[in-house]
């Protein structure tokens, strides 16, 4: 008993070496990897709500707030670059706290604690979707509260404690409030919880997981309500922009078809390399290793007479499959960061099946040590070409770097005073007044999709005065119209990428 500990013990600390490595250079790329507008356009629209506007009033918006009111405290940290690079250093601690709690659901269900440093190495290890888990961006802290809600609730169906139940209940309300593509997730934990309720201690229970669950939303409608008192158009803006715009938002997707298997094909931007490289092989085999044994899993459980362990298994395969198969049917835009949902699970199983599988090599009669030194050495050769794959996909991405970017950025805010009106449809420049309801996205994309559209681009900026606009590469989604009132009215700054009205038209 004592030669078994001490060879996990050795395993748990090989592979807490190996993760702490990956992510070092988690780190790194975080710092350095170049922004995506997506990151800017959170950024801007944290400093809107930082700075006193509020979403769908004030601003653009057609999802639940909750990860506004993460992004807003960061500009307590200044108003230049601080705030930029501190949202990274939040996204790293965002990322570093999923692996730590995907590493504590699999001691649970499990009981392995190499096993468990296992599946958080493997989150940090995987190509794709590596490069979303280093950005600002709502999905990364949504799953993390869906995580916390799906551990807690394993908690609450083992011990019956009712805390447990409220903190599994609001942790998916948060998940919601941060991000409404977790409801799939969230309706997995609702299915299971509803086929456990037997006795009236459940119900109980039950009582306190749906409180649980309904109070961060509760407090977003007090917050609807405070905001709508007065002013009953107020209140008809909220609940058209995060009911029915969303969908007519999505109807872009018609225009902008993207396949779901379309980043698995042989790509350098996540793979580090062209062509079928090792990055991309590596991969491949973890995704098919999690898909498979997952659904080995799934249907094995129903041969299992333990009802506590259906339920916990169908809560995390659940979670797994739900995602896929919206990923698969009905998500409309199949952007990268869709993935990471999936990816997590994916993680846990590719664990799940060395663990078993290592498991069952324990079975193999033991000569004097050599099974452990073995697994271990095996084990040290996986982490080695592990590593190899890691330099061969990151090793390029440092070369895709932020320092233009940000050069661009100070150059703007050297220019342009702050206080005054920019229009900027990627959300780069962050601290500027928005002459246009739409901001930090390209209006003429779906403008003429919304059944409530805002007035014309050019009509605002005219109206407000505006001077300056900025487009990024993005030039070619506004409007023809609008595109012709700027080269009219506006000459172009290469040195700042403003474009920059005439004198005599200020």
């Amino acid at each position: 008993m004592k030669q078994r500990k001490f060879w996990e013990t050795s395993l748990v600390i090989i592979l807490l070496g190996f993760w702490v490595y990956l992510l070092w250079w988690k780190w790194q790329l975080g710092l350095k990897r170049y922004f995506d507008v997506d990151e800017f356009a959170y950024l801007h629209w944290g400093h809107n709500l930082a700075s006193g506007k509020l979403p769908y009033l004030d601003f653009f918006s057609y999802s639940t707030p909750g990860f506004l009111w993460l992004v807003a405290p960061l500009f307590l940290l200044g108003s230049g670059i601080t705030p930029v690079l501190a949202s990274r250093i939040l996204a790293f601690a965002i990322f570093t706290a999923l692996g730590g709690l995907l590493a504590y659901l699999f001691w649970q269900t499990r009981k392995s604690w190499w096993g468990a440093v296992l599946a958080a190495t493997i989150l940090a290890f995987l190509p794709l979707p590596a490069d979303k888990f280093l950005e600002l961006r709502p999905d990364n802290p949504a799953i993390l509260l869906s995580l916390l809600g799906l551990i807690s609730q394993i908690g609450w169906m083992r011990t019956g404690r009712r805390k447990l139940a409220l903190l599994a209940g609001a942790a998916y309300g948060l998940s919601i409030l941060v991000l409404p593509k977790t409801l799939p997730n969230v309706a997995v934990g609702v299915f299971v919880a509803l086929f456990s309720t037997r006795t009236k201690t459940m119900l109980r229970q039950m009582l306190m997981f749906f409180s649980g669950l309904a109070a961060p939303m509760a407090i977003f409608g007090l917050w609807v309500v405070g905001v709508s008192l007065g002013n009953a158009s107020n209140f008809t803006k909220i609940i058209y922009s995060i009911t029915r715009l969303p969908f007519e938002i999505n109807a872009i997707s018609r225009y902008f078809a993207m396949r779901p298997d379309l980043f698995f094909y042989p790509n350098s931007i996540f793979y580090g390399q062209g062509g079928v490289s090792v990055g991309l092989i590596a991969n491949h085999a973890f995704w098919l290793v999690g898909l498979l044994w997952g659904s080995w899993r799934l249907f094995t459980l129903f041969l299992a007479q333990n009802r506590k362990l259906w339920r916990e298994e169908i809560l995390i395969a659940g979670n797994l499959f739900i995602q896929v198969f919206f990923y698969i049917n009905f998500f409309p835009m199949r952007h990268t960061q869709y993935l990471i949902p999936i990816a997590v699970f994916i993680a846990f199983y590719v664990a799940d099946a060395l663990v078993v599988l290592i498991r069952k090599m324990g079975e193999i009669r033991e000569i004097g040590g050599i099974r452990e030194i073995g697994g271990i050495g095996i084990l040290i050769l996986a982490a080695w070409g592990m590593v190899a794959v890691n330099q061969a996909v990151n090793q390029p991405k440092l070369q895709a770097d932020n320092r233009e970017q940000l050069a661009l950025m100070r150059r703007i805010w050297q220019t342009v005073p702050r206080g005054e009106y920019l229009m900027d449809i990627t959300g780069q420049t962050i601290y500027y007044r928005d002459p246009y309801y739409i901001s930090a996205l390209p209006p003429g994309q779906f403008r003429a999709l919304m059944s409530k559209p805002p007035p014309t681009l050019a009509g605002e900026l005219e109206r407000t005065g505006t001077k300056y606009v900025y487009l990024g590469n993005r030039g070619e989604t506004i409007d023809r119209s609008d595109q012709e009132y700027l080269e009219t009215k506006f000459v172009f700054d290469p040195a700042t990428s403003l474009w920059i009205k005439y004198q005599s038209d200020q």
